[in-house]
């Protein structure tokens, strides 16, 4: 099955590479993992990431005999994500013109990923040439907190990913703070800041269910204030529209049978619109302002103006304060 990833895990993992991208290599193995640069490379014109694209700095001494590095981190379902992996390496050496030594690696947060894969191979039918390489796979939630660490202190902060995702949200209360707590002592002060900001978005990954106040409790720490908490935010919103679209559409079928299938698929669409674009003002609101934003709620059920609720849905993105909207209820 094929699936669409989140931009949060994206971007948590390029960062997470700018700041403890040593560790990460040393988790798939490479031999000599210092001296190396993270890049979110370019091909054909086309940023890709999170595929990271880790290459020895200089052309000193021994860096020629040093492998590049091309690493996926897979936090969804894709079943092609060899064949995509596997393409991009082969694509990027073409433009390089470089046939040394590659590894390329997948790090799935979870088993169910890994075995929705589909298998890579590529020879010659006549066995004269094949596709030849490291690759290596690793599965995150296979992994407990203790052996990550062994492996490197730094990897603390893909912790999240080695508890169950039903894990009570006391206990991940608890454990969010001993990792965030694990995770300032490994890494140096002027890092901090980015630490939270990589370890609040893998938490939103992982439990789904989690809210802003949530974790904000959790790491005392506002994600809506990054550029990455704010692409959170908008990708939430866009969701909540299709799914209240699809709700209203499946009522409008179900009308359409009692009351003339045309007029109830076209009243199901208007009702799926507007029930969507509440749906996802609710979820800004309380993405935006927490529990001082719910209380608005109940106003905005009773607007049943497509245009108003546009410039709602809006105004929440840009807005500092729950006054803003209020004010604009209120007009």
């Amino acid at each position: 099955m094929t699936g669409t990833g989140t931009r949060g895990t994206d971007d948590a993992f390029y960062h997470l590479m700018l700041i403890g991208g040593e560790a990460v290599l040393k988790l798939l193995g490479v031999k000599d993992p210092t001296g190396y640069e993270a890049k979110a490379i370019v091909l054909k014109g086309k940023e890709l990431r999170p595929d990271i694209l880790a290459l020895p700095r200089g052309t000193g001494s021994g860096q020629e005999a040093k492998e590049w590095v091309y690493i996926e981190f897979q936090g969804y379902r894709s079943d092609m994500i060899r064949y995509s992996l596997a393409s991009k390496v082969a694509l990027s050496c073409a433009q390089e013109r470089y046939a040394g030594p590659v590894l390329a690696g997948i790090i799935f947060t979870d088993r169910e990923y890994q075995e929705e894969c589909l298998p890579f191979k590529l020879s010659s039918l006549d066995g004269a040439f094949s596709i030849q390489g490291r690759f290596r796979e690793i599965v995150l939630s296979s992994y407990s907190q203790p052996q990550l660490m062994a492996i490197d202190s730094r990897l603390v902060i893909l912790a999240p990913f080695t508890v169950p995702r039903e894990l009570p949200k006391d206990d991940l209360m608890d454990r969010s703070r001993e990792w965030i707590d694990t995770a300032y002592t490994v890494y140096p002060k002027h890092l901090h800041q980015d630490v939270l900001n990589v370890l609040a978005l893998f938490l939103l990954n992982r439990f789904r269910d989690l809210s802003r106040e949530e974790v904000i409790q959790m790491l005392d720490f506002d994600l809506t204030e990054t550029r990455a908490g704010q692409e959170i935010f908008q990708e939430g919103m866009e969701k909540g529209i299709e799914k209240g679209i699809e709700r209203g559409r499946l009522e409008g079928i179900e009308r359409g049978r009692l009351e003339g299938i045309e007029r109830g698929r076209l009243e199901g669409i208007e009702k799926g619109r507007l029930a969507g674009l509440i749906e996802a003002i609710k979820l800004g609101m309380e993405l935006k302002f927490g529990l001082e934003g719910l209380k608005l709620l109940p106003r905005i059920e009773k607007e049943k103006d497509i245009t108003r609720l546009d410039a709602i849905k809006e105004a929440i993105r840009i807005a500092t304060t729950v006054k803003e909207i209020e004010e604009l209820l209120a007009d």
